[in-house]
């Protein structure tokens, strides 16, 4: 293990760099591929991953040399999808349809971040998150006819679902430095549920995977601290 520690040691002091600015500030986002996590077994075979999206601003301050503490407020569209099949009172199927349950959450993460590089820097960040319940609604792609005669092509179920989630975050990135004050960047970053989203009966976790773009500004240089 010491030798683990020993050549991080020396990745640090080889490409760190003096981080001049103290303060970032920007706005992120892309798509996410999302699933549920279940220890129903019934569950763990129908669910599917699905895609999503996500955006937000992101804060972050730096420290001198290479670590900064990053967060913000990111909107976040994760869930799963899976096949629904109907049948009669016999066990005939009379119809199929795929349901996506959409999860829509505002997510704020508190990440440590380690950067190494000049011009082009190489990051990765990870830490936990926090994140409130918006919405949760699955929606069929093709809808039900009750026997009523209604049709049903969503269904709510923001009050079955625990309001909060709280979870682990880890993304590794690479940033372009431009004209001293933007930065561009591009990361994939995992968001792993811990809590248990249902109220009862089986425990479901969030597992999201985000591709996120970022524009970001520097602030605050840090040669007005030697004046």
């Amino acid at each position: 293990m010491k030798y683990v520690f020993l050549i991080a040691a020396l990745l640090i002091s080889t490409f760190s760099f003096a981080q001049q600015n103290r303060i970032t500030l920007g706005v992120e986002g892309g798509i996410t591929v999302a699933n549920l996590s279940s220890d129903d077994i019934y569950f763990k075979d129908i669910y599917e991953s699905r895609t999503g999206y996500a955006a937000g601003i992101a804060f972050q301050y730096n420290f001198p040399k290479v670590i900064s503490l990053r967060t913000g407020l990111m909107y976040e569209l994760t869930g799963t999808s899976f096949d629904v099949t109907f049948t009669d009172n016999s066990g005939n199927i009379t119809g199929q349809t795929k349901l996506k349950d959409n999860l829509d959450y505002l997510v704020v993460p508190l990440l440590l971040k380690v950067t190494l590089g000049d011009k082009i820097n190489f990051f990765a960040n990870a830490g936990p998150y926090w994140a409130a319940l918006l919405q949760r609604t699955e929606v069929l792609k093709d809808a039900i006819v009750t026997s009523t005669g209604k049709e049903i092509n969503e269904i709510d179920l923001t009050d079955d679902t625990e309001k909060t989630d709280f979870g682990f975050s880890a993304g590794v990135g690479a940033a372009a430095v431009f004209n001293e004050r933007i930065v561009i960047s591009l990361e994939a970053r995992s968001n792993m549920g811990l809590s248990n989203i249902a109220p009862s009966g089986s425990e479901v976790n969030t597992r999201t995977i985000l591709i996120l773009a970022g524009v970001a500004f520097k602030f605050g240089s840090r040669e007005n601290d030697k004046k």
